[in-house]
């Protein structure tokens, strides 16, 4: 499988910023070491030197050390090769005495300057003796003590150099060596200063040309393969994908900033969508609800209606019947006008004939009139005699003016009769007429109210259906009314999201500018 080199570089380069990041962090974290951190790297450089100085003057100083304690046990041996010379000395020849060979008695302690008798009295074999290690000059370090027979004991004392003299012996030599190799040290140490420094500040002055003034375009031109050259490598691959990342992002955020104004303007047309939805839908909810009020009052008049029609039903099959019996009654009627017409006929003809009488009678009357005028007229002829009958003739004629009086309001009456039995024949007639119009008139009203006995039925039936359809609509309507309030709840929370969604449009319009200027501020 091929891998691409720059994905490689980049990987590597993200390894090492990581590292670098965590032991930043690491550090970041041990106060102690922030004034080292702070050193330039060439006074790091010299430290480095002054601690190789530093470690040669010690190594120096350790092998002077070395130096004293070999020259010190070549002395202590040295005493101990005489103290077997002087073991093996013939008896009864005294013992050489002076220098550093002490002769003196058992159980006493010798006199010696800058030692401890005491400790050479009690001693046997070899003892330290305390002395100055460092800055003495030719201290006696210790003694070898024996028995030399006849009461005496002998100490055969050992001086050794002390720290002081041995470095001032080799003073000079040292000195030379540790010279010519801090000459050698500085030197070379500087020329990798110097080599690392010049990498090191081209590397430092690209970087800080790329912080100033943005421009991803810059590279470090070195080509070793030290971490130096490393880090060059690491930088100018981070600074590719950077000018790779950073050139793809400017695309994106001008398309971004683009789709961001429009994505805004969308939003804004939504929202006004949005809010006209909204008032429309709180509109329908509210003419839905009427509606549904309205369709309700539909329904309850429709099961009124319903139970007028049946109650209409029964009051037309109610009437129908009245409406027989009044045909009947009317016809009943009918012939007893009729009858009465013909009996009222009768009545006139027998007011005729009375007429008749009447006329007999008054012409009876007037004849009587004239008669009892004759005799009034014979009785004033008779004088005296006559009186009587005068006085019969005056009332027989005032009886037959009576009856003639009587006779003419009787013929009044009859006439009057008989005008009133014209016209009750008459109306009798027209009553009739009208008795027989009114019974083909029942019997009509009486097909009429069977046909709308038959109307209201099917009214009833219908009026049902409505009833019905009002119910199962008013159902429906307080579905729809519930469906439309959801929708208006939807829509209240939709006008709401879409408020924060065109507050996000216009925050990602303005992330996108600003990140479209700060994207103009580097250098592809």
């Amino acid at each position: 499988m091929r891998i691409d080199k720059d994905q490689v570089s980049r990987q590597s380069a993200a390894k090492q910023c990581w590292h670098l990041a965590n032991s930043h962090t690491e550090k970041k974290n041990d106060p102690m070491g922030k004034w080292i951190r702070d050193l330039s790297l060439k006074y790091k450089f010299w430290a480095v030197n002054a601690v190789a100085f530093a470690t040669t003057l010690l190594l120096v100083l350790h092998a002077i050390s070395l130096e004293q304690d070999a020259r010190q046990q070549a002395a202590r041996e040295a005493a101990q090769s005489r103290a077997q010379l002087l073991k093996a000395w013939p008896s009864g020849q005294a013992l050489p005495g002076g220098g550093d060979v002490v002769v003196f008695a058992s159980g006493s302690s010798p006199d010696v300057r800058d030692v401890d008798g005491s400790a050479l009295a009690r001693a046997n074999g070899w003892v330290d003796l305390p002395h100055d290690n460092l800055f003495g000059s030719d201290p006696v370090i210790g003694a070898q003590v024996q028995d030399a027979g006849q009461g005496q004991r002998v100490a055969v004392l050992v001086r050794g150099p002390s720290f002081i003299e041995v470095f001032a012996d080799r003073t000079l030599n040292y000195a030379v060596t540790v010279f010519l190799l801090m000459i050698v040290l500085l030197a070379s140490s500087q020329l990798l200063i110097r080599f690392l420094l010049s990498h090191l500040n081209t590397l430092k002055d690209v970087m800080l040309h790329v912080e100033k003034s943005g421009d991803l375009s810059a590279r470090v031109p070195l080509d070793s393969r030290d971490e130096v050259g490393q880090m060059a490598s690491a930088f100018n691959a981070m600074q590719s994908g950077f000018q790779r990342v950073v050139g793809t992002v400017a695309q994106v955020t001008a398309r971004l900033d683009e789709g961001a104004a429009r994505l805004a303007g969308s939003m804004g047309e939504v929202r006004q969508g949005m809010l006209g939805q909204q008032s429309e839908t709180d509109q329908a909810a509210t003419a839905i609800n009427e509606m549904s009020a309205t369709v309700h009052h539909i329904a309850q008049h429709a099961a009124d209606t319903r139970d007028q029609s049946r109650t209409a039903d029964q009051l037309a099959g109610n009437g129908q019947q009245v409406v027989s019996r009044v045909g009947e009654s009317i016809a009943g009627l009918s012939s007893g006008v009729q009858q009465t017409a013909e009996m009222i006929g009768r009545l006139a003809e027998d007011s005729q004939k009375i007429s008749s009488v009447v006329s007999v009678i008054h012409g009876i009357a007037e004849q009587t009139n004239l008669l009892a005028l004759n005799a009034a007229i014979e009785a004033a002829r008779a004088g005296e005699m006559g009186r009587g009958f005068a006085v019969v003739a005056d009332e027989v004629r005032n009886l037959a003016r009576r009856v003639q009086d009587s006779t003419d309001e009787i013929t009044s009456m009859i006439n009057a009769l008989q005008s009133g039995t014209r016209d009750a024949v008459e109306f009798m007639q027209e009553s009739s007429y009208k008795a027989d119009s009114c019974v083909q008139q029942a019997h009509e009203a009486g097909e009429a109210l069977a046909a709308i006995a038959g109307a209201v039925a099917q009214m009833r039936e219908s009026n049902t259906q409505i009833a019905v359809a009002a119910e199962q609509q008013s159902q429906v309507a307080e579905e729809m009314t519930r469906a439309v309030v959801r929708i208006r709840d939807v829509t209240e929370l939709t006008v709401g999201q879409t408020v924060g969604s065109a507050a996000t449009s216009n925050e990602l319009a303005e992330l996108a500018s600003e990140l479209s200027r700060a994207i103009r501020q580097l250098k592809l």
